[in-house]
Parts: structure tokens; sequence; C-alpha cells
């Protein structure tokens, strides 16, 4: 079994022992965490839905993330990453959820004068809030959403045993 693999099925029972749903909020990794999580049997008791907002537009109408914080910041910043993972949650007062968000420059060009590799990653369940900058590189595209997908697991993961 990969280590991806396991690391979602720690994330499933997680889920089950606190009776929470998972709502990924995706931007780079455009569906492969969602992907990730529904490839296990029975994941529609863990995962409520699954968000890919790929324009800045999308997280605005969808999300409700600031366009100030987007103009100001660019949507891959602590600030856009952070209002992705925690605004409709709070928002819609859904507390029996937890979420993971993805913004990032998965290249091969460099995005809002950011480089290729840089990407901000939040979860948010109750009032625990955990952000993550991560810069993988110049790397493949490819190479940057599938290390992308492991490390937002892995921060899912964090706050679950939170």
């Amino acid at each position: 079994m990969s280590l991806q693999k396991k690391l979602v099925e720690d994330i499933f029972q997680q889920c089950l022992k606190k009776d929470l749903r998972i709502i990924a909020m995706e931007s780079c990794t455009g569906g492969l965490i969602s992907g990730a999580i529904t490839d296990i049997p029975g994941s529609s008791k863990i995962f409520d839905k699954g968000l890919i907002t790929y324009s800045n537009e999308s997280k605005v109408e969808l999300l409700g993330v600031s366009k100030t914080n987007i103009d100001t910041f660019g949507a891959v910043s602590r600030e856009v990453v952070t209002e992705m993972a925690t605004k409709l949650i709070i928002d819609t007062n859904l507390q029996y959820k937890v979420s993971i968000a993805t913004s990032g420059v998965a290249g091969p060009g460099k995005s809002e004068q950011k480089p290729v590799g840089l990407v901000w990653l939040a979860s948010y369940k109750y009032n625990n809030l955990i952000v993550k900058k991560i810069n993988f590189g110049n790397i493949s595209r490819y190479k940057i959403r599938k290390k992308t997908v492991y490390e937002a697991l892995k921060l899912l993961q964090e706050n679950l045993r939170d």
C-alpha cells in the first residue's frame, strides 16, 4: 500500500471517529485531493464536497474569498488560502466539517510574480487553523501537483489529530 493511500486511510478513520466530513477547496491541485480521498471505498461517509476554484473569480463567488485580498496579496498567499479554508465553514456554521485548501504555482511559468513551486496549504476545523507554505522549487508541473496533494493530506491528518 502506498504512503498516500495509508495517509488517506488514517484520515478516513479519524473522520469516522470524530464524526467529521471533509470539504476540499482546490486550486493548483485541480481535484486531485478529492480524487485521492474518494478512491477509498466508503468515502461518502467522510467526504462532503470538493470545490475546484481555479480562477480568482471562482474563489470569490464560491468560497467568499475577499477580492481585495486577491488583488493585494495574490491568489497564492497565506491570506487567500486561509479564507479558502475557513470562510465557507464559518459563514455557514458547519461545525462538523474539516477543510483542506490549496493554492500554488504549478508552472511551467511563474504567476503573480511568484516562483514555480510555491504552494500555500490550509486546513480548518472548529477554531483550529493550520497554514503551511512550501516551495518545491522549479520542478515539473506534475511533480508539484502530486507533492502538493501528499502535503495537503498530511496537513489534514495533522489537523484531525489535534
